[in-house]
């Protein structure tokens, strides 16, 4: 397993039934963290990946004019990217949105912010990986995009 060192920062969170924990994130230009409902986390390195420009074409592709109504792409393919990825250890999807869940119950957290002074951290953090994307044929590919945008609520009828 190949991993990358990222400085991460570590948030507090409070779930949606008040149990507070920590969570990380990432703001490096370029790196994306992905986190898994069992807070499992992977990279995605935009820059070193073509994976990643492949799957934002496709987006693009898919969504075609209405896309630039909603003001771009960007949340729709960071609701889709962990479609794409392969899963988690846990066989999980890691989720590319900022969400993050509570290790006590698995609520989300419905409140965060940040520690003052900040909280970093550097860590070997895993890359995600896409064997299973890689062996799809490109039309395999448009539908499971079609598919992860219209589960997360992206894509509207008659899209």
């Amino acid at each position: 397993m190949q991993t990358q060192q990222a400085v991460i920062e570590w948030l507090h969170a409070v779930c949606e039934l008040g149990h507070k924990f920590d969570f990380a994130t990432i703001d490096q230009y370029g790196l994306l963290i992905g986190r898994s409902p069992k807070n499992e986390f992977a990279l995605e390195d935009t820059f070193a990946d073509p994976f990643f420009e492949e799957v934002e074409r496709l987006v693009d592709q898919i969504l075609g004019e209405w896309r630039t109504l909603k003001g771009g792409t960007s949340g729709f393919f960071h609701r889709v990217l962990g479609y794409a990825c392969d899963p988690a250890p846990s066989g999980l999807r890691y989720f590319f949105t900022g969400a993050a869940w509570c290790p006590v119950c698995g609520s989300r957290a419905k409140d965060y912010d940040a520690y003052s002074p900040p909280r970093t951290e550097l860590l070997d953090i895993p890359l995600v990986t896409h064997r299973e994307w890689n062996n799809l044929t490109p039309q395999e590919k448009r539908s499971k995009i079609v598919q992860a945008l219209r589960e997360t609520g992206c894509l509207p009828e008659g899209v």
